[in-house]
């Protein structure tokens, strides 16, 4: 895949681009959380989505041809990366945890 070497954050196609994957994703998730990051390497503008999911492939799913239509046809670096929100982390991690506890001997 070769990416477009003269378009930065601010290209208007790219923010255009990654509107359009936003409203379809809203769509389906209306409280999702979005940013936009630029990064070096891969170079290209990530889009951000926090939302409450169990399996992050489930929002791919919704946006795979849009996106992939995006990078391949447009040439535009941009990279969609779903995450959980942090408290639903850590209440997983926080419930696995006290699963692995060995049990309390009683005297």
């Amino acid at each position: 895949m070769t990416f477009n070497p003269h378009i930065d954050i601010n290209h208007p196609r790219l923010l255009e681009a990654s509107g359009e994957l936003e409203i379809c994703i809203k769509k389906a998730y209306p409280h999702a959380q979005f940013s936009r990051l630029w990064f070096d390497d891969p170079e290209g503008m990530q889009l951000r989505v926090v939302l409450p999911v169990t399996d992050p492939e489930e929002v791919f799913d919704l946006v795979c041809d849009q996106l992939l239509d995006f990078q391949v046809e447009e040439g535009l670096p941009l990279y969609l990366v779903p995450l959980r929100p942090v408290g639903e982390v850590i209440k997983q991690l926080q419930s696995k945890s006290a699963e692995l506890l060995p049990p309390q001997v009683n005297p």
